[in-house]
């Protein structure tokens, strides 16, 4: 089984291990609930008011969707070649490199809300803010660079963003990969370690990285560089005040 963070949301600290998937309140450190989850698990868990967790059993896909409150199994799918999974205002949104599509799912009823066709270097990331005024689901194709924020219960296209590749891809890098949504800002890696910080509300550029090299990106949030054996902290830059 691949090892998972830890997962946070609200008070919960949501964990995996072999066989079971387990809810800690982040407060004095009780078990919640413990449920029973697959061996061969890729999980991904999306607290507080839903555990969604991205299954690989018996060489099957499959997506497994817990209340966050209980831990019963609410939703269970299978048959998704899905490789990666978000969660964003109470739809699950995979990626099937197979079929090459994405695909939300209703976590309330497991109705399919929308699908549209998307090949294998997609990566996605969603908001953490629960609320519909900021609900993103932003995905960063990997062939081009190109950044699309989407709505996440109607797939329709907010915006798309140009993002220049870097000059040089280095595989000794930490390549973090995949797009982070940072309160109202989306943070994009290349495979050159050059960071781009976009406004989330319109796809603009609010600043862009490239350090050459020696730098090494490490973490998004807060946003963290390494260049040789110097760390270097970031403050990303906030929207203007309206």
């Amino acid at each position: 089984m691949r090892a998972a963070r830890p997962s946070f949301g609200g008070d919960a600290v949501v964990v995996v291990g072999p066989g079971r998937l387990a809810s800690i309140d982040g407060r004095d450190g009780t078990t919640t609930w413990v449920a029973d989850t697959v061996d061969d698990g890729y999980p991904t868990v999306q607290p507080p008011d839903h555990v969604a967790v991205q299954q690989l059993a018996e060489g099957e896909a499959a997506l497994w969707v817990h209340d966050g409150a209980t831990g019963e199994v609410v939703l269970r799918t299978t048959g998704d070649g899905i490789t990666d999974l978000v969660v964003v205002d109470g739809a699950a949104i995979t990626h099937d490199p197979t079929e090459q599509e994405l695909r939300a799912v209703d976590l309330a009823t497991g109705d399919l809300l929308w699908r549209r066709d998307a090949h294998p270097g997609i990566e996605l990331a969603g908001s953490a803010d629960p609320s519909a005024a900021t609900a993103a689901l932003v995905l960063r194709d990997g062939r081009s660079g190109t950044v699309t924020r989407r709505a996440p219960r109607t797939g329709d296209a907010v915006w798309t963003t140009e993002v220049p590749l870097g000059r040089l891809t280095r595989s000794t890098s930490t390549f973090l990969g995949r797009p982070q949504v940072v309160d109202d800002l989306v943070v994009v890696e290349d495979e050159a370690s050059v960071v781009t910080v976009l406004d989330l509300a319109t796809g603009t550029e609010r600043v862009r990285i490239d350090a050459g090299p020696a730098l090494d990106v490490r973490s998004f949030a807060p946003l963290t560089l390494l260049r040789d054996d110097t760390w270097i902290a970031v403050d990303l830059p906030r929207a203007p005040a309206p």
